[in-house]
């Protein structure tokens, strides 16, 4: 395609001598042999037909004066002297001569699946319109009644959720051009003509065999769980612990230096092959002192950890220690817990990638720490829950983890 763009020159009086030579085009990205075609106008007005080449980008015409323009009494542009007319501030086209193409259609959830819904994620190579259900087709086999449900739309990416129906197999979700989806260009996908915009998307495996579920309550250790407190204030550094008391803080202390909390959870005796399907995390208030951090430290973030956040060289600490306030996670923010407590107990649902952080042969530790690490107003405000030391098992934190066995 060679397209051709006019732009309109306006002189501030009735000029002659304009021509081709008097201007240039500049061009931005990756246009090639863009010309100008035609000047044509008289008086204080002109038009600039330009040739736009090929490749897309953006170009304007400046104006360079060589003294050829001149008014009805033969003053040259600018007055005498070369350059003195030059005018390079003028308007640019945006040329876009690419149609938009699919890139992928990919699963956006775990495969094979149980699920009644999945999901797939369609990326264009540009933002889109016009996208709808009679874009895509489903290939199935297997299963009966698929159907697409929803198209969610952010920039040029669309996330396509599916009903699986009933059965087991495979389902796919294509793509099929009619040219209906269009650029902001108003180009059609793959370019002129149904067909050359088609692409075939990834496959799930359905599988719903119904499978026991079963569910594990893991209370936390009192001998490795509890408090560390921050060495002091923005040092993100453990300076002092206690793994002894009833109850472990989260929130600040007078010097503004954080408290964090570590909970300990003996995983074990999970099954090798469990297939974890949810965990909740569960934790009893015993106390506030001060301003309740959830007003003012936001929501407390949880990170998990496969085995103790204590290591030795090679070797796992499970003992509370200072630098378990900042020592690596093996997941950040699988959790928060808001203010939503009832009857004193605060939880959080667990999301599903921190299944994988779960040690079943060993154990697994929990992280615990406001938002927000301290308010600055030099006064103790933290939460305190009842730890793994409380002489009431039901009151102490807990995992409660669903899975099952295949």
């Amino acid at each position: 395609e060679n397209a051709q763009v006019n732009f309109t020159v306006t002189f501030s009086e009735s000029v002659t001598g304009v021509d081709g030579s008097d201007f240039t085009i500049s061009t931005i990205g990756s246009i090639t042999g863009a010309s100008i075609s035609n000047v044509n106008g008289s008086g204080s007005l002109y038009t600039v037909t330009v040739n736009t080449g090929s490749g897309d980008g953006a170009l304007h015409i400046d104006l360079i004066d060589n003294d050829s323009i001149l008014d009805v009494n033969a003053n040259p542009l600018g007055g005498t002297g070369v350059g003195n007319g030059n005018f390079t501030t003028g308007e640019f086209y945006t040329i876009d001569k690419t149609p938009p193409t699919v890139i992928s259609i990919l699963r956006a959830d775990a495969n094979p699946t149980s699920a009644n819904t999945i999901r797939f994620v369609v990326n264009f190579s540009e933002a889109v319109h016009n996208v709808d259900f009679a874009d895509f087709v489903l290939t199935t086999a297997g299963v009966t009644g698929a159907s697409m449900t929803e198209i969610f739309r952010a920039d040029n990416v669309y996330t396509v959720t599916v009903n699986t129906g009933t059965g087991n197999g495979t389902i796919r979700l294509d793509l099929i051009d009619n040219d209906s989806i269009v650029d902001s260009s108003n180009r059609p996908l793959g370019g002129v003509g149904a067909g050359n915009g088609n692409f075939v998307g990834e496959m799930y495996t359905v599988n719903k065999i119904t499978h026991v579920i079963q569910t594990e309550r893991i209370r936390s250790n009192g001998t490795n769980d509890g408090w560390v407190l921050e060495s002091n204030e923005d040092s993100n550094k453990g300076g002092s612990k206690n793994s002894n008391d009833i109850t472990f803080r989260i929130g600040d202390d007078a010097q503004d230096r954080q408290y964090r909390a570590i909970l300990h959870f003996p995983t074990l005796h999970l099954p090798d092959n469990a297939v974890i399907t949810k965990i909740i995390l569960m934790m009893k208030v015993q106390s506030i002192t001060g301003t309740d951090p959830f007003t003012t430290h936001g929501n407390i973030f949880i990170d998990i950890r496969y085995g103790p956040f204590g290591s030795f060289g090679p070797f796992g600490i499970k003992a509370l220690q200072n630098s378990d306030f900042e020592a690596p996670a093996s997941l950040y923010n699988v959790g928060r817990i808001q203010n939503n407590s009832v009857g004193g107990w605060y939880w959080a649902m667990l999301n599903p990638s921190a299944f994988s952080a779960i040690d079943k042969t060993g154990i697994t530790q929990i992280r615990l720490a406001f938002q927000v690490d301290d308010n600055d107003n030099t006064g103790n405000n933290y939460l305190a829950f009842y730890s793994g030391d409380f002489v009431e098992q039901r009151d102490r934190p807990h995992l409660l983890i669903e899975y099952y066995v295949p």
